[in-house]
């Protein structure tokens, strides 16, 4: 008896230490999100993505679903092309274009409904960027189809494009 009170013990504080590296994760990005409705920006363009199929965001940026449920970003150069998740929204228009996030930065996210992401394509210095593309994930169909709305900023002024 007492191995299982010791048991459940553990697991309960693996439980609660879970718990609070989620809220810890989620207050981290409560400043890149606005909460509520906002609209789309003029310009927002909405697609479905097939698994395996792409779309170009950007001049040399472009955005893959792929069968695993993920989104790929990559670049018709060589430079390349990153993204990353920064919260949950109701749309486009939730994204704080003026923070940007300082980690985080991969060529692969996890497709989330709801998801308000960042990409971005890397100059051919390797160190700055340019050409930066809000993404919301408004539909997500499980490893066959993804619908996504997005729409190029600027982030020195947070106007978008």
């Amino acid at each position: 008896m007492k191995k299982i009170l010791s048991a459940a013990a553990i697991l309960l504080a693996a439980l609660c230490v879970i718990g609070c590296e989620k809220s810890n994760t989620e207050s981290e990005n409560n400043d890149k999100v606005t909460t509520g409705t906002v609209p789309d920006p003029e310009g927002t363009v909405m697609v479905n993505i097939a698994a395996g199929n792409d779309i170009e965001i950007c001049t040399t940026g472009y955005i893959k679903y792929t069968t695993d449920e993920n989104l790929l970003a990559f670049s018709s150069t060589y430079y390349g092309q990153e993204m990353t998740y920064v919260g949950k929204g109701n749309g486009l228009g939730n994204l704080k274009t003026t923070i940007i996030p300082s980690n985080g930065w991969s060529s692969k996210c996890a497709a989330i409904e709801g998801g308000l992401y960042m990409s971005r394509s890397k100059n051919s210095d390797l160190k700055t960027y340019n050409q930066y593309v809000g993404i919301y994930v408004v539909a997500h169909n499980f490893g066959s189809m993804v619908t996504i709305k997005f729409c190029p900023f600027d982030p020195e002024t947070g106007a978008w494009q």
